[in-house]
């Protein structure tokens, strides 16, 4: 149940970020990472449950009984869609958290060379400046080292892109200017994957909140049974938890994630927290299992009932 809500939601994020033309939301790396908490740590959390009485109070299951049972099939429907709704929100809606997407420049090499080449208010490239100035009077000459004056506190791609107004009436948009990247930028230095570590967060966090759903296949609500007991399960998340935090903050380039302020590490725990809630809730719809992956041993209780009536009347008729 856990192992096919995980492989659903990461299959469909990665095809569909692929489709509409996104920076890949979960990379080859975050993905060996998401199979190592399902296949290892997940197996590990949810093997080492206890048995309880209830195993006793049901039916057993037939040998060529379904592997995934109705209420299985509800549990991995409901926590998918749930999980993608998630994803798709913050893949799709990155303006409402104010998150620029893919993978962004954080720190441009720009030239520092203070020869102007462009005015405000026109996007050529002026080889002579001052015959350009007499043609627009009241223009500010702008050169490579201008994006440096403007964006010295902020010398990334988002402040690159934007308009910046130098004067009433004036504005520039560097990236409208022309040659302005061929003869000024160098290049980046440093790369931000900001909306790609919030959605790979957050997958992971539904996934750590979902290992608790997947304790029980059928309809108990109650999912923290045994909550305290199960001193393995409880270690495994604080791991899980303690690596993810590892993997967000200092894997950098190599898993291809950016260290996230308290609100973004906040927004990543309260969206994948919707498991729970959810987990609860989705027990209420009234599905039940199939009745024909139970042995039904009917027959076999009245024939012992039979044989031992019949050894009772033997006995009575000994002793008559």
């Amino acid at each position: 149940q856990f192992q096919l809500t995980v492989n659903v939601v990461a299959l469909v994020t990665v095809f569909i970020g692929a489709c509409a033309g996104f920076h890949p939301p979960l990379n080859a790396v975050m993905m060996l990472w998401i199979n190592l908490i399902m296949d290892t740590l997940g197996a590990l959390a949810l093997a080492t449950e206890g048995p309880t009485m209830k195993v006793l109070e049901r039916k057993p299951y037939k040998r060529n009984a379904a592997l995934v049972s109705r209420p299985m099939i509800r549990n991995i429907l409901v926590q998918s869609v749930l999980q993608l709704i998630l994803i798709f929100v913050l893949l799709f809606g990155h303006k409402w958290f104010n998150i620029e997407p893919g993978e962004r420049c954080a720190k441009l090499d720009v030239k520092k060379d203070t020869t102007p080449y462009w005015i405000t208010g026109s996007e050529r490239f002026y080889s002579d400046i001052e015959a350009a100035l007499e043609s627009h009077p009241g223009a500010i000459p702008l050169s490579c080292a201008s994006l440096i004056d403007i964006c010295d506190d902020e010398l990334d791609q988002t402040c690159y892109e934007k308009h910046h107004d130098l004067a009433p009436g004036e504005g520039v948009s560097f990236t409208s200017l022309r040659k302005f990247s061929k003869r000024c930028i160098e290049g980046c230095k440093q790369y931000s994957w900001v909306h790609g570590s919030i959605i790979f967060n957050t997958f992971v966090f539904a996934q750590i909140f979902n290992e608790y759903n997947a304790k029980s296949i059928h309809s108990e609500w109650d999912i923290f049974t045994g909550f305290f007991e199960n001193h393995v399960h409880l270690w495994i998340t604080l791991i899980t938890l303690g690596l993810q935090i590892m993997l967000i903050e200092v894997a950098g380039p190599f898993m291809k994630t950016s260290p996230l302020t308290i609100n973004q590490w906040l927004l990543s725990l309260g969206l994948g927290a919707f498991a729970i809630p959810v987990g609860i809730l989705m027990r209420f719809i009234p599905v039940e299992e199939d009745p024909e992956t139970f042995f039904d041993n009917t027959m076999e209780i009245k024939r012992a009932a039979e044989i031992m009536n019949k050894k009772k009347q033997q006995n009575l008729e000994i002793d008559s």
